[in-house]
């Protein structure tokens, strides 16, 4: 994948002001836990549709500004960055308004639901010389930066193909997520898309190659709305590596694995249901490979990453002129 250089305004105050779009159980679980631990990092202001739930969480993390209108807090308060977490036909709506804004956007994974709507975000991103990075969180997983340690030092030699398997017992397994992920409208997709994109992109960031050919099929099995419960998607790079990717929201335990196999022999690569990466050679001979074990925070949490791509200490690994080419992979249009 040929880098693509874009140049961005730094801000080189102490404090990042942050604003947060979103109140829902991936915000409570993950963004405001991560986000006030960094240093250097003021949340400013919260959004989200339930006032109760907002004054709630603007308490328990002392933020001043509690909003249920997502542009009444643009508007009002100062920022340096916004980060969103809404139902995914938002994403693109509200991180084109942030831009427009002049601030910097951390934007929930997919960054889109159509094409047409991430290759404006990514141009306004471009024009406006601001961040625009997606959570494509497995690119910060230790075990995956590990593998792509040992691919790029020549561990597995040519790749072949690559067998790749995501899966959870599906969003309706948290009382707290909303109905919304069963609604093609508003998710625009089941679990190909809510799932696969992380395998989708995994698989480029693995390789350093992209997709040039895809196909997928699905099935709605047990769960409601209008949208695959489960599905398969099959691709090809442009160096010839054929994926199997593989999405379930039907899972009894979450699943995150990755195989790969090469001239040099098989690599496994375990992240759910533990962080685990096995080498088997030609010989059949296995190897235990450890884990990286010098990489910075910034390195393994994207909410950490995000901040030090602000401050101009890190150069983004998951900008939106990067992951749209995963996008384009599950959505053609």
């Amino acid at each position: 994948m040929p880098k693509q250089e874009v140049t961005v305004s730094h801000i080189d105050s102490k404090i990042i002001r942050l604003g947060i779009i979103g109140s829902g159980s991936f915000v409570q679980s993950d963004y405001l836990p991560n986000f006030s631990k960094i240093q250097g990092v003021k949340i400013s202001a919260i959004c989200g549709n339930t006032p109760e739930k907002v004054k709630t969480l603007a308490n328990k993390y002392g933020i001043a500004g509690a909003y249920t209108d997502w542009r009444d807090m643009l508007n009002v308060v100062p920022l340096d960055a916004v980060a969103i977490a809404t139902p995914n036909y938002l994403h693109d709506i509200q991180a084109i308004e942030v831009l427009k804004h002049g601030y910097h956007v951390f934007v929930e994974k997919p960054m889109a639901i159509t094409l047409g709507r991430a290759k404006k975000m990514v141009a306004l991103a471009k024009a406006t010389k601001k961040i625009l990075m997606v959570n494509q969180s497995k690119r910060y997983s230790p075990v995956f930066l590990s593998a792509k340690d040992f691919i790029i030092k020549g561990g597995i030699g040519k790749i072949y193909t690559m067998n790749l398997r995501i899966a959870h017992s599906g969003p309706d397994s948290d009382e707290k997520r909303g109905d919304w992920f069963f609604d093609k409208k508003r998710a625009g997709g089941g679990s190909i898309l809510d799932l696969g994109i992380h395998m989708v992109d995994i698989a480029r960031f693995l390789t350093n190659d992209d997709i040039i050919e895809s196909y997928n099929v699905f099935t709605q099995l047990v769960k409601r709305g209008d949208v695959e419960d489960n599905g398969i998607l099959i691709a090809k790079t442009k160096e010839g590596v054929i994926l199997s990717v593989e999405t379930s929201w039907t899972s009894f335990r979450n699943e995150s694995s990755v195989t790969i196999y090469g001239e040099n022999g098989v690599l496994y690569i375990s992240e759910l249901p533990e962080q685990r990466l096995e080498f088997v050679n030609t010989r059949g001979k296995k190897e235990s490979i450890k884990l990286l074990s010098k990489l910075q925070p910034y390195e393994t949490n994207p909410y950490q990453h995000f901040i030090a791509c602000i401050k101009g200490d890190a150069h983004c690994k998951s900008e939106g002129f990067d992951v749209i080419k995963s996008l384009r992979v599950i959505i053609k249009k």
